[in-house]
């Protein structure tokens, strides 16, 4: 009898060390669940020893957590981390499944397919009715509804497990906008939707905890099965809390002030789809002349303007695409680089020459040339490419000044086309869609005529009919703007913290499976 009684508790010892692991669609905590505060009582041990430290990352108080209300770009991206998409961008922009499985185009039908056995992390299967839900709040939030722009409805596909989405217009990378998050239909207005993403968002002594999620479908491994979320600070922000290690990591997408913060940290430039380039009046008889647009191309530094304007974080660019793009390092690997023989001669077989001996400036049948750079004046880094290339103009013989105005007038003068030249930005969709410059109603088409050769070029372009080569030798044949290069974001970490692995604005922490601290 004693026998089985000692049998007994060896048994009854064996199951309380070995617990049973949870299946595929087992129930697991809410998102919003209460974890017991003396049990996470390290949330509140900022600052501990490199051996105790725990990874915390900055969240915006001000705003939702909910990706599809939020305008918080800090929100957004630990959005990244609690939801999954149909397809994530690599560093290259190539579009890989994740919750997809496959993918198909037929002109104006996008057709995916989803993996099978896909679950949220409350263990409820996530189906295409999720998706469809998903796409349509996607459609309608700050951050997505640009991207989806040109998706018109989302059904159910002729199998039951896929998505049949409708576009306006033909473009073969647009499968590239299929990266918005995916929740549980019925979740979606909450302030914490349900996601199965690689982690859960969890509460811990009032702050907010991120949790490994066990029904997360990557096959990653995650060094932090914990990573704590600290308020950003209105006054001193996530700066400060770097200083001090309340956080271990921060990221800066230049949208404010485009330099590097001069701070004991380590960083990492992380390549953004921001293009910069130098505008042209289409329409005035200026650059009625195309040799003239060429001269303005060849005469510009495009080094010094990214290195010295920029402070080294802008990319310059060979072509209107993105150098970071997969289909663009397919084809040309050449760099933009200062022709000024080139510029002087295209100068001179346009009739613009030196009249008089140590003329500084050309002129056409004494009808010097002058041409003016506007630019907002609210950016001091745009106001420095500006004076930049002024001063390489000049050196070629044009007389060029800059005019700064605040953006409202910067905005009315672009409209009216009352300017020769001006530095613009734009933010492209990760389909690297051109049709703001080329498009009648588009948000960037100053002065391009809509039905012009370059314009149809990118429509045939993007619809897959012509290649990125054709295209290319078209639009530098027209010149309907100059590509300087494409922006930065800088990621600062604690120097303490093995930060490895390439990412990109897309996701910013596609390597955090590796983080930790050495």
């Amino acid at each position: 009898m004693k026998k089985l009684i000692a049998l007994l508790f060896c048994f009854s010892l064996i199951l309380s060390v070995f617990p049973g692991c949870k299946s595929k669609g087992e129930k697991v905590p809410d998102e919003t669940t209460e974890v017991s505060a003396e049990a996470e009582t390290e949330t509140t041990q900022p600052a501990q020893k490199t051996e105790n430290r725990k990874i915390s990352l900055s969240y915006n108080s001000k705003h939702p957590f909910n990706p599809f209300k939020t305008k918080s770009t800090t929100n957004k991206n630990i959005a990244t981390l609690l939801y999954d998409s149909l397809f994530h961008l690599d560093p290259a922009y190539n579009a890989e499944p994740l919750l997809a499985e496959t993918y198909s185009l037929d002109k104006k039908t996008l057709t995916v397919v989803l993996n099978d056995e896909l679950y949220f992390s409350d263990g409820s299967p996530l189906t295409v009715n999720d998706v469809l839900a998903s796409f349509k709040a996607a459609k309608a939030s700050p951050i997505y509804s640009a991207r989806l722009k040109n998706f018109t409805s989302a059904a159910v596909g002729q199998d039951a497990n896929s998505i049949r989405f409708a576009l306006k217009k033909e473009n073969i990378y647009a499968v590239n906008c299929l990266d918005f998050p995916v929740a549980k239909s019925g979740t979606l207005e909450k302030g914490i939707p349900v996601g199965s993403g690689r982690y859960t968002l969890k509460k811990a002594g009032g702050s907010y905890l991120l949790t490994a999620n066990i029904q997360n479908t990557r096959s990653e491994e995650l060094e932090q099965t914990r990573i704590y979320l600290s308020p950003a600070d209105a006054e001193s922000g996530e700066l400060y809390q770097l200083q001090i290690g309340d956080i271990s990591f921060m990221y800066d997408d230049m949208s404010q002030k485009s330099q590097r913060k001069q701070i004991s940290a380590g960083t990492a430039e992380i390549p953004m789809n921001t293009l910069v380039y130098l505008g042209f009046n289409n329409s005035g008889e200026l650059f009625s002349e195309p040799k003239l647009k060429s001269a303005v191309k060849a005469a510009i530094d495009y080094g010094t303007v990214c290195a010295s304007a920029y402070n080294s974080l802008l990319k310059p660019c060979a072509t209107v695409f993105n150098p970071d793009w997969s289909a663009v390092s397919a084809f040309s690997s050449r760099t933009p680089e200062r022709q000024a023989a080139l510029a002087d001669q295209l100068l001179e077989e346009c009739g613009y020459i030196y009249a008089y001996e140590n003329n500084k400036f050309r002129s056409k049948n004494f009808d010097f040339i002058e041409m003016t750079i506007l630019v907002n004046s609210e950016s001091s880094l745009k106001q420095k490419a500006a004076k930049l290339i002024a001063n390489e103009l000049k050196l070629v013989g044009i007389d060029a000044e800059v005019e700064a105005e605040e953006f409202d007038e910067y905005k009315d003068r672009l409209k009216e086309g009352d300017f020769d030249l001006y530095i613009g930005e734009i933010k492209l969709t990760p389909d690297m869609d051109l049709s703001p410059f080329f498009t009648e109603n588009g948000g960037a088409n100053y002065t391009i005529d809509p039905t012009s050769t370059v314009s149809k070029a990118y429509s045939d372009f993007a619809a897959g009919k012509i290649d990125i080569s054709t295209f290319d030798k078209v639009f530098d044949e027209y010149k309907p703007f100059i590509p300087l290069g494409y922006r930065y974001g800088i990621a600062y970490y604690s120097r303490e913290l093995k930060y490895e692995g390439t990412v990109s604005e897309n996701d910013i922490f596609a390597n955090i499976y590796s983080w930790s601290f050495s």
